[in-house]
């Protein structure tokens, strides 16, 4: 049994992700090795705030993936990301990243037992947190003031260190089922654990687990909250993020604008016209996955052999493979999104050109242009003749959505020997990790070279807008863009779809590591004790997009991916000196020397102390420095196209050509789905001239415990990064530069309602610019692309406060009455001295309190766990309205009557809450933020674990 002492426990971690570190083993005068510092010790709190979550909060929290129950820490802030997110993103589809205190998953260092894994492999900065399954994990620890000298300067904002059994006898089965009361979302899991051999007995254990989890697509159409892009009466106004390639197919009509020569009044309900006298636009937001579809598979070996008394060898094997599928809308084509803006062209004479009946003649006739706008007396206009190639602005439904499959395997193995030769502990391993994700295209994605009949005279390299004797062509006229296709249209785009594996990844990350722990002497204060330690480690990233990605022939994005290759070696060594001053009172010092082979030397010292000054109360404190080398992809990664996430004028064609919009927001005969109301291009990818992050690290904080029942951690602390590397947000970049330009700049920007002064045409027309936004060359020349490579962005400073209260509240003969309360302040978060704290920022809303709670009822062979999840709104994008707060509450029960048995059923989210309405534009999903809010809704949990020997 594991009992608690004083200061030297925390309370448990409890349902929806409540903190509050729990007890570890107080065994008599035991030396334990936590988490943060490489020298053993009798207590549990040291110089460092430490989050401790077991294997029993993990049930009770009701996650099921190690992303989903970081996301419930309140230190894990915003600046994550997760397989939701990479919904249309064509960079990292799969991943899954930690993020503390919101400074992005690459300054959190993730590890397992104590050691690295190789980052993911479509990532190459961050670990993957799909391959960590939850089934085999005993517990988690979280060091939450990063910078560590043990295990790497780069650790800025902190480490999460993934504990699994280190011996286990007997067989534990786990079974758990989630299901959202509405549609979609649902999951299920399993976990099987089995070994034999006792160390003390037969010197020697084995066990194994294996673990399988599949989650179930949760498509928008599911929610009243996320079923639309055209919002015409939502909070702060109007909100149109519908799209101009629509189906039908419009056109283009130089002095009438843009209509639909195909099937009359668009195709509802996901084409319409979003004004009176505008053409179809397409809901794509009616039509995408908001959860995508996930199966994941992952297996761990470990054994461990004593040699004597002291001495043991262990070698630990662990793979997981986890396939994510993701589906949005059909793809749209037109030439805003070929990859060079060449026009998509319908061949005049083709068999589905336009026609209509002429009211002069009565008869059909090819090459009559009409359409019907929603007029009240419902009168048609003709426009004729019509002749020529036609320019179309098409969303292929008849295609399906656009679907990719991300693949990844994580390989892990360690073999290593631990042990003491007399007072001195040792731990030594060799460590070899692998992640290789494929991504396929499986549905809906076309090569834009089949689509148009495109060629290449003459050439031998692969066929695509990259290849310098591309000719453009004409569509298939089998191919019907104005309506349903027949057979031989359907067959014509099946032909032109790309189905085939479009990406290979591998990263490999392999380290030799040793460290000796000891008392060097005996001071009168209590033992000198030291710790060193060395590491050797090598990395290597190879990212190989086949051809069809790397000659840009993928319409509507994604394309002109080039290969990365690279690696580099790092070798360090670190020193951990703890020093008992008097008596209740120890200094800490760490020091570790890093040599990058590609960035140079660094050394990074941290200081600490932990006075005691009665056996209630530890006053503890720290201060070190920090250094991120920027990874393999934020230097070589190749430069990539794709989209703004909303959709804006180009401000280059409304200042040469005119307004896109009248006064009314209804669109003008200039009105081009092209440059209007489109998804601009966006470029990104890496920088060879960036620079490392260098940071500066304080805590300072108290952990007060006057008896049993009662626990209360105050920590505060303040990161300072220079230096910080990150991506530009292009609609940020793009809507501050065009509203400079605007008649109401203090309105949030909107493509029908902004409008340019004359002052501002001019200065456009005579070429005025800015950061990141590049413009075709000539006089004539329209927006080119939003640049968004990764860069050394800012500085930023972020400071706040970790609170903790645990308590046995009652004992009582009904039950024993148990709460627990974490709660996270951001009191500032500036990056160049502007404050994003309790504002939607880049990608995401920084959230000044975010709060867990919970309530344990433990009655006999019951309890029961009332939880609260809470986290205070912000300023919306655009900062035009106030998002609103954001509150949840969840039930379980347990019952463990039966031995080796325990069963827990549970309500997730027991108000039903949807997620509150934002404006973000960021991602796919539209009506909330997939940063913030979950939206599955009330959701029925059940969880079955038997445990025998």
């Amino acid at each position: 049994m594991f009992k608690r002492t004083k200061i030297s426990s925390c309370a448990l971690l409890a349902l929806g992700g409540a903190l509050l570190v729990p007890a570890l083993p107080a065994f008599a005068q035991q030396r334990i090795e936590i988490t943060g510092s490489a020298v053993k010790r009798i207590d549990a709190e040291g110089v460092s705030p430490i989050t401790i979550i077991t294997k029993e909060d993990i049930v009770k929290s009701g996650a099921t993936t190690a992303a989903e129950l970081l996301d419930r820490i309140a230190a894990n802030n915003g600046g994550g990301y997760s397989q939701v997110l990479a919904i249309g993103d064509s960079a990292r589809p799969g991943f899954a990243g930690a993020s503390l205190r919101g400074l992005g998953s690459n300054t959190t260092l993730v590890l397992l037992n104590g050691r690295r894994l190789a980052v993911y492999a479509f990532d190459g900065g961050g670990t993957d947190l799909n391959s960590i399954a939850l089934g085999a994990i005993e517990r988690v620890e979280i060091l939450r003031d990063g910078a560590s000298a043990l295990y790497g300067a780069d650790a800025i904002a902190g480490v999460m260190n993934f504990i699994t059994r280190k011996d286990f006898s007997g067989v534990d089965l786990s079974a758990s089922v989630r299901r959202p009361q509405a549609t979609g979302g649902g999951d299920k899991h399993a976990s099987v654990t089995g070994g034999f051999g006792d160390p003390a007995k037969t010197g020697f254990n084995v066990f194994a687990n294996f673990s399988y989890d599949k989650y179930d697509a949760l498509k928008a159409k599911d929610r009243e909250f996320s079923k639309t892009a055209f919002l015409p009466n939502a909070e702060g106004g109007r909100f149109d993020r519908t799209s101009g390639n629509t189906f039908p197919a419009s056109i283009f009509v130089p002095g009438v604008g843009t209509v639909n020569p195909g099937v009359p009044n668009c195709l509802p309900p996901n084409s319409f016209q979003t004004s009176a006298t505008g053409a179809c636009r397409f809901d794509y937001a009616s039509v995408i996955d908001i959860l995508a579809p996930q199966e994941k598979m992952a297996g761990l070996l470990r054994a461990s052999m004593q040699l004597g008394a002291n001495h043991e060898l262990f070698a630990e094997y662990s793979k997981s493979r986890t396939t994510t599928t993701f589906n949005i809308s059909p793809t749209p084509a037109s030439n805003a999104t070929t990859y060079s803006g060449n026009d998509l062209l319908y061949p005049a004479g083709g068999k589905w050109y336009p026609q209509a009946i002429n009211p002069a003649t009565g008869l059909l006739q090819n090459g009559v242009l009409w359409y019907t706008p929603a007029t009240n007396d419902g009168t048609a206009r003709y426009f004729q003749p019509l002749a020529g190639d036609l320019s179309i602005f098409w969303r292929t439904v008849d295609a399906g959505p656009r679907s990719n499959e991300a693949v990844a395997n994580q390989d892990r193995l360690v073999a290593g020997a631990k042990g003491t030769f007399g007072k001195w502990d040792y731990d030594t391993a060799f460590m070899t990790s692998t992640s290789k994700a494929v991504e396929k295209y499986v549905g809906g994605l076309f090569s834009e070279t089949r689509l148009s009949r495109a060629t290449c005279p003459g050439s031998t390299a692969p066929c695509g807008p990259l290849n310098p004797n591309f000719t453009p062509g004409t569509m298939n006229p089998d191919i019907n863009p104005f309506g349903p296709n027949d057979a031989a249209g359907l067959a014509a785009i099946q032909a032109a779809l790309i189905l085939e594996p479009v990406r290979i990844s591998k990263s490999t990350r392999s380290s030799v590591d040793g460290k000796i722990s000891g008392e060097l002497m005996q001071l009168p204060a209590g033992p000198l004790s030291a710790a060193f330690g060395a590491e050797y480690r090598k990395e290597k990233y190879n990212d190989q997009p086949q051809a069809v990605l790397s000659s840009g022939d993928v319409l509507g994005g994604g394309g002109d991916q080039a290969p990365v290759n690279a690696d580099r070696k790092v070798t360090a060594v670190f020193a951990e000196l703890n020093i008992p001053v008097f008596k209740g009172f120890e200094a800490v010092a760490q020091a570790r020397f890093d040599k990058y082979s590609d960035f140079g030397n660094t050394t990074n010292p941290k200081i600490g102390f932990r006075w005691s000054p009665t056996k209630e109360l530890v006053i503890r404190g720290s201060t070190g420095s920090g250094f991120r080398a920027p990874t393999l992809p934020d230097l070589f990664a190749p430069t990539t196209q794709t989209n703004t996430g909303g959709s804006y004028n180009d401000p280059y064609y409304e200042a040469r050509v005119g307004d896109c919009y009248d006064a009314a927001g209804n669109p003008t005969a200039n009105f081009n789905p092209s440059f209007c109301s489109a998804q601009l291009t966006v470029k990104q990818g890496g920088n060879t001239r960036l620079k490392a992050e260098e940071s500066r690290n304080t805590t300072f904080g108290l952990v007060f415990q006057p008896n049993r029942d009662w626990q209360l951690s105050v920590d505060l602390w303040r990161i300072k990064i220079d230096g910080q590397i990150g991506i530009p947000d292009a609609d940020v970049r793009l809507s501050d530069f065009i509203q400079q330009f605007v008649v109401d700049p203090s309105v949030d920007y909107d493509a029908s309602t902004a409008k340019l002064t004359p002052a501002g045409k001019a200065a456009l027309l005579a070429g005025a610019t800015g950061t990141g936004i590049v413009r075709e060359p000539g006089a004539t020349g329209n927006l080119d692309f939003v640049s968004a490579q990764f860069d050394n962005i800012s500085t930023a400073i972020v400071r706040g406060v970790d609170i903790s209260i645990g308590a046995t509240l009652a004992r009582t003969e009904s039950g024993t009455f148990k709460g627990n309360i974490e709660l996270a302040y951001i009191d500032s978060y500036k990056q160049d001295g502007v404050e994003l704290v309790g504002r939607y920022a880049s990608f995401g809303p920084v959230v000044r309190w975010k709060m867990n709670s919970s309530l344990d009822w433990e009655y006999g062979n019951w309890t029961t766990t009332f939880g609260q999840r809470w986290q205070t709104g912000y300023r919306d994008q655009g900062n035009t309205r106030d998002v609103r707060p954001y509150e949840l509450f969840d039930i379980s029960v347990a019952y463990r009557g039966v031995k080796n048995l325990t069963l827990r059923a549970g309500i997730q989210n027991l108000g039903d809450t949807a997620p509150p309405y934002t404006r973000q534009n960021d991602y796919f999903h539209v009506g909330y933020d997939p940063t913030y809010g979950d939206p599955r809704g009330r959701t029925y949990t059940f969880n079955m674990n038997y445990k025998f020997n």
